[in-house]
């Protein structure tokens, strides 16, 4: 009988420690800028995540750092992080192989738009921030080919796993665990999970398109932009049937229709609120069963969405001591990163049963050569080994940029008479801020990641003389 080669356990062992330490850097790093996020440290959080040379690894940590950056008015750095967001997003769409790192949503590009569009009418430049919406509506015109390029591509993946494994058997296995009664009926219900969670329109933002008419009814110049108003804040309240799209809606359709005057924006406020947390996932494990010659266990691992709290139910919207109204829902970010996440649930299903399958009949094999070959022990130290790196391997990928809202409201009230808008939610004794109204329309931002940490208010319009915050 031989002896188990002794290099041969180091180098597995070795291999083990190696995988287990690359994989838990970039997590951990974002994982503690999400936590210092969250505690309102938002120039600590900003610094936390390292951005790698490549691109197109370093989208996420971009658009963690972007978040960060935006809540600390650290406006330039901002758009610097969300610039290279972008170049990311691009050059995974050249790249062949997305699977080695996060591969950025639909959604990611959609949001990434919206905010840039928010920072520069913060900065008091809306030239820029047309130029951004412009873009935001050409990455949604774009994003349903970009998404089917991506299954083609997760696809092509899955077929690669398939040639690549080099054992009939393990083939053979695979294709019967896919016809198992039991294995379907488990990864189906798995699939109900998002069931709750509701759908949007396929790629498409209605923060996104509330925003772009909002600023085209607000910041009008011509005709054209009268008619995409219309077009933007239909979409919107068709998505969402919305009370404050279904207001700018009509005010937007009485505008290109001449029946409304320019000045009479001036009688308006919109407010813009995102609020709370969007959700985040966690790895969820199931076990699959394998109908080779000695029936086995295998372990997958499957990512599953956590729904986050809203910060306040609303906003009070005051002049003074008298009431103007409270935001409405607008729309759901939770359901935003549902629609998309349920589009990718087949093949995310089929790359870990694939994976599961083959590494676990590959493995079976091996032990039968190893105890053939060296013995029972080595047998046995094969199996160690082999479950040791299979459960290391074995993960859901639960990336995402969980910086994102929960949700939007919107409010669209009349100014003021004082010229000041009074803003504070349920359980506030007086209001947490106060605004002085620019001339003409304006529109208040406000963004609450967390109840009771520092919000971030701002306010703009076409006759703002200068960028306004507190």
């Amino acid at each position: 009988m031989h002896n188990f080669p002794t290099q041969l356990k180091l180098l597995c062992l070795l291999a083990l420690v190696t995988l287990l330490n690359s994989c838990e850097t970039m997590t951990s790093q974002l994982a503690k800028s999400q936590a210092l996020y969250q505690s309102g440290q938002y120039t600590a959080a900003a610094a936390a995540p390292k951005v790698p040379s490549d691109p197109s690894k370093a989208l996420l940590p971009n658009l963690y750092r972007a978040s960060s950056h935006l809540m600390a008015a650290q406006y330039g750095e901002c758009l610097s992080d969300f610039s290279a967001a972008e170049d990311g997003l691009q050059a995974q769409d050249a790249s062949i192989n997305w699977f080695d790192h996060y591969l950025g949503r639909t959604y990611d590009g959609l949001m990434l738009q919206t905010y840039q569009a928010l920072v520069y009418l913060i900065l008091g430049q809306p030239d820029r921030a047309r130029v951004a919406l412009n873009r935001l509506e050409e990455w949604q015109g774009k994003a349903a080919r970009r998404n089917q390029r991506a299954i083609a591509k997760a696809q092509e993946e899955i077929k690669n796993e398939r040639s690549q494994a080099g054992n009939a058997a393990a083939v053979a296995s695979l294709d019967k665990a896919n016809q198992n009664a039991k294995n379907k009926q488990q990864l189906s219900e798995y699939q109900h999970l998002l069931d709750q969670w509701g759908a949007y329109e396929d790629f498409a933002s209605p923060a996104g398109s509330f925003l772009s008419g909002a600023f085209r009814l607000l910041y009008m110049e011509d005709r054209s932009d009268a008619d995409k108003a219309v077009f933007q804040l239909r979409k919107t309240y068709g998505m969402t049937n919305s009370e404050p799209a279904r207001q700018l809606y009509e005010l937007a359709e009485q505008r290109a229709a001449g029946k409304l005057s320019r000045n009479a924006m001036d009688d308006y406020v919109v407010v813009l609120f995102e609020n709370g947390l969007g959700p985040f996932k966690v790895e969820r494990r199931y076990e699959i069963f394998i109908p080779l010659s000695r029936p086995v266990y295998a372990g997958i691992a499957l990512p599953v969405l956590v729904e986050q709290p809203a910060a306040y139910p609303y906003l009070e919207l005051q002049d003074g001591s008298s009431s103007l109204g409270r935001t409405l829902p607008l729309c759901s970010i939770d359901r935003l990163v549902a629609t998309e996440f349920r589009k990718e649930l087949p093949w995310i299903i089929a790359s870990a049963v694939t994976k599961a399958v083959i590494k676990t009949t590959l493995q079976v094999i091996a032990m039968e050569v190893a105890s053939k070959n060296y013995g029972r022990d080595a047998a046995l130290v094969t199996g160690i080994i082999g479950s040791a790196l299979a459960y290391a391997t074995t993960n859901a990928d639960v990336r995402g940029w969980n910086l994102l809202p929960k949700e939007y409201q919107a409010a669209v009230v009349p100014r003021p008479s004082s010229g000041r808008l009074s803003l504070t939610a349920p359980g506030m004794a007086s209001s947490f801020v106060q605004v002085e109204l620019p001339p003409g329309p304006s529109l208040v931002y406000v963004k609450i990641p967390v109840a009771g940490m520092p919000a971030l208010v701002t306010v703009t319009g076409p006759r703002a003389s200068a960028p306004q915050q507190n």
